[in-house]
């Protein structure tokens, strides 16, 4: 069993920082220039996910973050599910940056939204995946069609998280070794 002290501590970390810059950039304005988008300094892609455009943004995000971050961290360990999660957050917001700056945490919540669906894909079969899947549809829809979300980069980085898992999987040496024993079992 995994020490949850850490992640928890992590988890609150990053909701206090959020919650920090929210502050600052409602004070002074330092928001808008810290989204990421075109023609932004390259630090942007990492400082978008701390900085948030209203209260109620902030806030389902940092609940969302809440839930779903210490429940995949348990599972896959707390450095590399937010080191990944951050920097596959910072992919999307690169490859999907438009001409208006992007600010929230959502690209990263969305990260790990693509993975828990994944893992709940691999594990749990079709049954399970159904109302996850339906749900995640639903969201990243909505997001397309609302003029002010930036919904690519929320399929950006969902598909990112989903893809990672799915590659982590495929790469790690439990799972090459039973593809090995797989094949050898049907050569002979």
């Amino acid at each position: 069993m995994k020490n949850t002290g850490y992640t928890e501590t992590l988890s609150f970390l990053f909701i206090a920082i959020c919650v920090l810059c929210y502050s600052v950039g409602r004070l002074y304005d330092v928001g808008s220039l810290l989204g990421c988008a075109v023609h932004r300094p390259a630090y942007t892609l990492l400082s978008y996910s701390f900085f948030h455009v209203s209260f109620i943004h902030l806030f389902f995000n940092m609940l969302v973050f809440g839930s779903i971050y210490p429940a995949l961290a348990y599972r896959e360990g707390k450095w590399k599910t937010l080191a990944t999660g951050i920097c596959l957050s910072a992919l999307a917001g690169w490859i999907t940056a438009g001409t208006k700056p992007v600010l929230g945490a959502s690209g990263l919540n969305y990260v790990f939204l693509g993975w828990i669906f994944a893992i709940q894909l691999k594990e749990q079969g079709r049954g399970i995946t159904l109302k996850y899947g339906a749900l995640l549809l639903v969201s990243l829809v909505a997001g397309l069609l609302h003029p002010v979300i930036q919904g690519s980069l929320h399929v950006a980085a969902c598909t990112g998280g989903f893809i990672f898992y799915y590659m982590n999987v495929l790469f790690s040496g439990t799972e090459r070794i039973r593809l090995r024993m797989k094949n050898r079992n049907d050569h002979n």
